[in-house]
């Protein structure tokens, strides 16, 4: 709880709804698409009830791969999925404020 109240006290329905920013995918980093392997990580730990993260289905050389990709009607921006992307040291999930021209590559 913030103690000058310059964040406000929401509860849980309204969080999922309030938009902070935007999460962008890099695909230069991002597992699935750099790699061709499935990972679903982002999309397991989105908190939207509707999940931001949407999986798709493709197949790459033969090879059915899961990719992740951002909803941004539904994507308020909450970093919980950049946090928890198991690559590193840089995640290939990234959130960005509104307005914000810096994209990641892909």
């Amino acid at each position: 709880m913030c103690p000058t109240g310059a964040i406000p006290r929401l509860d849980l329905k309204r969080k999922q709804q309030t938009k902070l920013g935007i999460a962008k995918i890099d695909r230069h980093l991002c597992i699935p698409y750099a790699k061709k392997k499935s990972c679903i990580v982002c999309e397991e730990h989105c908190p939207v009830p509707q999940k931001a993260i949407k999986l798709t289905r493709d197949v790459v050389d033969g090879v059915s791969v899961l990719k992740p990709l951002v909803d941004e009607k539904l994507c308020i921006g909450c970093g919980i999925c950049q946090t928890k992307c198991p690559v590193g040291p840089v995640r290939a999930i990234k959130m960005f404020a509104f307005g914000s021209d810096r994209t990641p590559a892909g």
